[in-house]
Order: structure tokens, then sequence, then C-alpha cells
């Protein structure tokens, strides 16, 4: 399989990720092909349910004419290859930060996001408007309002960043905080400590960045130290001169929240 790179950006001229080449055979061809649709079914899985994968629970939901045994041998070789990893040893599969990036890479080559923003635009019609977008600009409230709507829509921690006040807001907290089912107070303590700071780690983001491109980082790959296991979305908008960004757990829906910052920046272009 071809390996993604660690930061993924929305490219309307992006080709899709292939698993073939012309020099396999065609039973190498179709054993690459069968090996990435169960990664593509266990990262799917992974990002509804945010839980491993055991080999025993895939052979029972999905009906791939596949023995058990086979199942195996294909998650042993996927883990091998780094897009599956386990916890602990008696534990199901999770996947890498390197399944996910390949995930997004594919997704984002797919067709399916014009699909996705357009299925957002009657929710956040309010909030998307060229007059409220423009108010949200000049008013503290209303910009406070359009991230509060997109950590509701996003159900994680979202971050707004005006430039030219230096105001920052944050909503959405106890969304990853639910989600992660955090009961260690030191891990608690990590997080909020990680998030501290912002203004410092948004303008490293923003140097880092070409303006109106939602970028992607996974895990260890994002730019917040100590949230390893968050992955992070952003956009850089320099009219207004906004950064918007989008924190939540690696098993975050991608497909949403990258369509989510790419329509707030097609309604301002």
């Amino acid at each position: 399989m071809k390996k993604t790179q660690k930061i993924t950006k929305v490219n309307k001229n992006a080709k899709v990720t292939k698993i073939n080449s012309a020099t396999r055979s065609k039973k190498e061809t179709e054993m690459l092909n069968r090996r990435y649709r169960i990664l593509n079914l266990v990262v799917s899985q992974y990002l509804e349910k945010g839980e491993p994968i055991a080999s025993d629970f895939f052979c029972e939901h999905y009906d791939l004419d596949l023995s058990p045994a086979s199942i195996r041998r294909e998650f042993s070789f996927l883990t091998r290859d780094n897009y599956l990893t386990q916890l602990y040893h008696s534990a199901g599969r999770i996947p890498t930060d390197e399944a996910l990036e390949l995930f997004i890479d594919n997704f984002l080559s797919s067709g399916q996001l014009s699909a996705i923003m357009n299925g957002l635009v009657s929710s956040l019609h309010g909030c998307l408007e060229p007059a409220q977008l423009k108010k949200a600009d000049k008013e503290k409230e209303s910009f406070e309002e359009l991230v509060d709507r997109l950590a509701q829509e996003s159900h994680s921690l979202t971050l707004g960043y005006n430039q030219d006040s230096g105001r920052l807001y944050r909503a959405g907290l106890d969304y990853i905080l639910d989600q992660l089912k955090i009961d260690d107070p030191k891990q608690l303590k990590a997080i909020m400590l990680s998030l501290e700071d912002l203004p410092d780690k948004l303008e490293k983001i923003i140097e880092s960045q070409k303006a109106n491109q939602v970028y992607t980082y996974v895990g260890q790959n994002n730019h917040f130290a100590g949230l390893e296991d968050f992955s992070a979305i952003t956009i850089n908008l320099p009219q207004p001169n906004w950064l918007l960004a989008i924190l939540g757990p690696k098993y975050m829906a991608y497909d949403k929240n990258i369509a989510l910052l790419q329509l707030i920046a097609n309604k301002l272009s």
C-alpha cells in the first residue's frame, strides 16, 4: 500500500491512493485489494465506535467470504505493515495514524466531500449568510456563536482565533471529555495543560499553512503537545483574519469535520 503524507490537505487534483501495481500479478493485486477492503472496514468501524476491533467480531459482522483464519492472517499482515496495532496482546486491533491518514487521503480523492458539504448547508444556514459572517468578524458575540455552532455540529473541541483582535474562543471541551471517558485526574490535568498557550501554538500553525486550505493532523503529527491521542483539522482564513480548528479523538468524524471547515472557506470566498 502506498503511504500517505503525514499532513493531509484538501487538494482538488489529488489522485486516489492505489494499493496495486501493473507489475504485480492478478493474484497479488486481488490479495492487496482484499487487504485494503478489510483495512477500510476496520477503520470505518473504529471511527464509528472508537473501540478496538477483534478478528472474531469482524468475521461475525462482515460477510467477506473469508474464513476466520484468513481474517486473522490479514489482520497480522496489516499489523506487520503498520496499518493496525494492538494496545496489548489479547486486545483487538485499532488503526494506526498511518492507516487513518490513508483513509482520509482516499476520502478526499473520492468526490464525497461536495455531497457532505451540501448536506450541511441547511443545518448551518443561519451562520453562513454573508452578513452573519461579516458580523462575526466584527462582534465578539457573533464570532463565539459561530464557534459554538461548529462545536455542536462536530461534537468536538472547536477553537476560533481572530488574529486581528487576538481573541481566542473555544467551545465543546465537554464533548471530547465525554468521548474519552477520562477518570484519571492526572490525564485530565495533562490535557488541560496542553491547551494552554493556545495563541502561540495557533500562530505556528498559521505560519505553516497556505490560506483557505483545510489541513488534517492525525495523532502524533498534530501541533498540540500532550494531545497525541487527538487529531486536529484546521483552516487559515485570511479574509477575515481567522484560524478555525477542530480537535477531537483520533476516531473523530473526519469527513464531516473537514466538510464543515471547507464549507466556511467556500462561503467566505
